[in-house]
């Protein structure tokens, strides 16, 4: 990978660098920009041997999605070293999210670090401990697939999403064919409620496929509500910025 590759991983980061190089050229401080990516490039360097050394250990994703309580554990302990290098850059991180936010310099020069800081510190902790970069990203997904998953189970007593739709659209039939059995309803409202049904039905065929394929294993419900304190002491929203 050359070295300008190595400098553009990823729009936000990328954009960040950018702002930087031309504030600090602007300034007549050439030589700082250009010891900075030379800093860049030996740590995507030292990132990337990481990540290969990781990405070494074996993943095959369950057909399930079913998620292993070992495998899980694991994933703890890579976020908590994770969150080591994350913390001293939380101010910077929600200042980015603030919308009337204006990047400052000290910001500009804090997103280098706190890149290549947090970049690293996840590449280390999964070569470390052991877990590709297939299988953090899979665990990612089920971890707050599962947080989702159990928010609408507490709100629907129990049921899972295609369910809670499901639920949804029956209840919504049962009112009109009950509409339709009124007394005073002549035979061309009777009909156009028969079509209303009709197209619920259709509806509602729909939105199970789509929703099905949302569901969560009640396994890994279970297993999120386990390490909840943990999961949720471990999640830092500003890791995007991070490209991660």
């Amino acid at each position: 990978m050359n070295t300008g590759a190595k400098i553009a991983i990823g729009c936000g980061v990328a954009a960040l660098l950018g702002v930087f190089a031309v504030v600090v050229l602007v300034g007549g401080a050439a030589w700082f920009v250009k010891d900075k990516f030379g800093d860049i490039a030996e740590h995507q360097e030292r990132i990337e041997e990481f990540q290969a050394q990781a990405n070494a250990v074996p993943f095959d994703q369950p057909t399930d999605n079913v998620v292993d309580e070992e495998r899980l554990k694991t994933f703890i302990e890579i976020r908590r070293r994770v969150a080591v290098a994350y913390e001293p850059h939380r101010d910077l991180l929600e200042r980015q999210n603030d919308d009337d936010h204006e990047a400052s310099l000290d910001d500009i020069t804090g997103a280098m670090s706190m890149v290549f800081d947090i970049q690293l510190a996840l590449a280390q902790a999964q070569a470390e401990i052991g877990m590709s970069e297939e299988e953090y990203r899979f665990l990612v997904e089920q971890v707050y697939t599962s947080k989702w998953a159990a928010a609408v189970a507490d709100q629907t007593g129990g049921k899972s999403l295609s369910e809670a739709a499901s639920g949804a659209f029956e209840a919504a039939i049962a009112q009109l064919q009950k509409s339709a059995e009124q007394e005073g309803v002549t035979d061309e409202q009777r009909a156009q409620i028969e079509e209303q049904i009709a197209q619920m039905r259709d509806s509602a065929a729909n939105a199970g496929a789509q929703t099905s394929a949302l569901d969560v294993p009640p396994a890994n419900i279970e297993l999120f509500r386990k390490y909840e304190s943990d999961i949720e002491e471990l999640a830092m929203s500003g890791l995007p910025l991070a490209g991660l």
